[in-house]
């Protein structure tokens, strides 16, 4: 009888331990190109590839330019340069938790111009 009770007692447990599972937010990573930065609607949209990607900007967001500490508002600047995203999912919505620059000025213009960021750049032979 008290074996009965104790596995019931266990089988509600590992149910309900799933379910919070389930529901509880996931952190994933995504990158690409910054593309777009929607002060209004508080968003940036991130290309890859073909596909675009819209992110929230979450509420405690971090920006990282290499050790560089930046605001959400630096973040129209940097129209061009590559990013990650560190983002959770709040249903269909991503939330960036942090965005992470990745190269340089340099590296933004030089995507912008279609040319080599580097003039050290050689062609293959």
């Amino acid at each position: 009888m008290l074996r009965n009770i104790l596995r019931t007692v266990l089988g509600i447990a590992l149910v309900a331990g799933s379910a919070s599972i389930a529901s509880a937010q996931s952190d994933a990573w995504g990158g690409g190109t910054l593309v777009k930065v929607d002060a209004a609607a508080n968003t940036v949209v991130i290309k890859q590839g073909l596909h675009e990607q819209t992110y929230k900007l979450g509420t405690e967001l971090r920006v990282q330019d290499g050790k560089k500490s930046l605001k959400s508002e630096d973040l129209s600047g940097s129209i061009g340069r590559r990013v990650t995203v560190k983002y959770s999912t709040d249903g269909d919505a991503r939330v960036a938790a942090r965005i992470n620059l990745q190269g340089g000025e340099k590296a933004a213009a030089a995507l912008a111009s279609g040319k080599p960021a580097s003039s050290d750049a050689t062609t293959p032979r």
